[in-house]
């Protein structure tokens, strides 16, 4: 082998040949230039690596999120459904509960109008069979009566309502009893078909409004009852109330 082809092989096979002929021929401090150089370049490429691979852990966490946020949507979504659903449900109640409303109450306006008409009829009828009663009564006890001269059909109930309180002195009162007018006498009957203390008191306290009513006395009062307490009977005795019962009972 020549000494050329030893020297290209030197150069090629021993770095600190390599090196000792260039700097020989100047290279020498560009060599070691390069040569650092290439570290660098080796270390950067490592720490680029690493970056490379902090990158990739990196976008694997934000691909990671990024379906995270995307099922987050999802469920986002799902739930706006489900609120605009329950919002149609609650319109749909709230329709119906205004309807049930009205209904309910156009039935207490009915109810209320057939209640007054109840009341009405009710008052009627306990008017009616008030005056039926009275005049039962007034049949069981028609032969004490005329003994005494007054003839049950002949006695009349006298209502009126008091405006202006100038007959019983209170104003609006409602009074009512049951009067005969004969031979120019004025008698006063209260008819009962039970009689207590406080009817006799009644009776007693109603003969002054008779009076002031029809503007003269009243000549007799009577109390006609089927059934009266034993300390009415000597209540109207003491009043000059005449007394026509069927029977006493115990105070």
């Amino acid at each position: 082998m020549g000494l050329r082809e030893d020297f290209l092989r030197l150069l090629e096979q021993d770095k600190d040949f390599r090196m000792a002929v260039a700097g020989y021929l100047g290279y020498r401090e560009i060599l070691e230039r390069l040569d650092r150089n290439e570290r660098l370049i080796a270390r950067l490429q490592r720490q680029v690596a690493k970056l490379q691979k902090q990158v990739d852990r990196m976008q694997r966490q934000v691909d990671k999120l990024q379906e995270q946020v995307a099922k987050m949507q999802e469920q986002v979504a799902k739930m706006q459904e489900q609120m605009r659903k329950m919002q149609e449900q609650m319109d749909k109640l709230l329709g119906l509960y205004g309807q049930l409303a009205a209904e309910v109450a156009a039935v207490k306006t009915r109810l209320d109008k057939l209640e007054k008409k109840v009341e009405v009829t009710i008052g009627t009828m306990g008017r009616r069979w008030g005056r039926d009663l009275e005049l039962a009564v007034l049949e069981i006890f028609k032969e004490a009566l005329e003994e005494r001269g007054i003839e049950p059909g002949r006695v009349e109930k006298l209502r009126f309502k008091d405006v202006d309180g100038r007959y019983t002195g209170t104003p609006g009162r409602v009074f009512d009893i049951d009067v005969v007018a004969r031979d120019g006498g004025l008698y006063a009957v209260e008819v009962k078909s039970y009689a207590d203390l406080e009817d006799v008191e009644v009776l007693h306290d109603k003969i002054p409004i008779v009076e002031r009513y029809y503007g003269r006395k009243v000549y007799k009062a009577y109390l006609v009852a089927v059934a009266i307490e034993k300390e009415a009977v000597d209540r109207a005795r003491k009043l000059g109330i005449e007394v026509i019962y069927g029977s006493t009972t115990p105070d």
